[in-house]
């Protein structure tokens, strides 16, 4: 829910960032973060896009064919017309979460997850940081170092790239998304 909120907000490009009476962002200064991996952002409720690319390189890391990966990890969501990963169920973790809470594709993790939580709906104002941090404890840890203005921009750049990747159908452009989910898993053999 609150991802397909950020994701309106930056494909519509209405994310507006609190400014100082100076006219810099309020997050000029950085922001602190250190990942604790606590996995607590991978239980939430919502959904992770992927795009071609990552399809790419989480099936050749999980040593499965694209077609095998997207059968057994991949649904396609109707109202957004893009691909996402499955859930366990509808309100349980990522499906590559493993019991020790970390992530059993790390090093090929969808963009979403590598630059969370530099999203551009959670650093639009300090309320927005300030409220992302009750639900992760690495946003302002005591002993997280400031992440540079430059590279949160660099990152928030990158997440909104992802997304707009993800937005495009990944099947033919001339036949509707939904139209080309239906063919692309009837081709796989599902129904």
């Amino acid at each position: 829910m609150l991802l397909r909120l950020a994701h309106k907000l930056v494909k519509k490009k209405q994310t507006r960032y609190f400014t100082l009476s100076n006219g810099e962002e309020w997050f000029s200064s950085g922001l602190k973060f250190k990942c604790t991996g606590c996995g607590k952002c991978c239980t939430w409720e919502g959904d992770v896009y992927v795009n071609d690319q990552e399809i790419t390189n989480i099936a050749s890391y999980l040593k499965m064919s694209e077609q095998e990966f997207s059968l057994q990890y991949l649904r396609f969501d109707k109202i957004e017309r893009k691909f996402s990963l499955r859930e366990v169920t509808a309100t349980s973790p990522c499906v590559f979460l493993q019991p020790d809470k970390k992530c059993s594709i790390y090093p090929v993790r969808p963009k979403q997850c590598s630059t969370y939580p530099f999203w551009p709906d959670m650093v639009a104002t300090p309320q927005t940081w300030e409220r992302e941090s009750k639900l992760c404890e690495g946003i302002n840890h005591s002993s997280a170092e400031v992440t540079p203005y430059s590279k949160i921009k660099a990152t928030m750049k990158e997440t909104s790239e992802g997304w707009e990747s993800a937005v495009k159908p990944q099947m033919e452009e001339s036949k509707s998304a939904i139209e080309s989910a239906k063919i692309f898993f009837k081709d796989l053999g599902t129904k």
